[in-house]
């Protein structure tokens, strides 16, 4: 008996938690990796020169759970004309970026964001 219940706290301790609220989702892994991504929807952005591209102004993310340490963050734009993030500075709570585009409209931008990073 003490074999199977050893057995069955090291299978407790191998489960994933999924977190999921307004901020996206986050999985936590056992070995202290935690995944966080989401999707926000920004109506109507303007854009400002800044020599032969355009830049709105900083949007910020707010991670589902927090890191213990700043982890990596990829951001994607999507919209009908060519836009991407730039200037992304993350830490351990949310991360803030802007967004850059070919042109100087107003327009809304669909963003999907990744971070990788630790929980422990």
């Amino acid at each position: 008996m003490p074999l199977l219940k050893t057995i069955l706290n090291k299978i407790k301790n191998m489960e994933i938690e999924r977190i999921e609220n307004s901020n996206g989702t986050a999985i936590k892994y056992p070995d202290g990796t935690m995944i966080c991504y989401g999707r926000k929807s920004i109506s109507n952005v303007e854009f400002s020169p800044a020599g032969a591209i355009y830049y709105s102004a900083t949007q910020t993310i707010t991670y589902p759970a927090q890191f213990i340490e700043t982890p990596s963050t990829n951001i994607s734009c999507r919209t009908s004309n060519m836009a991407w993030a730039g200037n992304i500075i993350s830490n351990n709570n949310n991360c803030t970026f802007n967004i850059l585009h070919s042109a100087n409209v107003t327009r809304p931008v669909s963003i999907e964001w990744i971070s990788i990073g630790r929980w422990k």
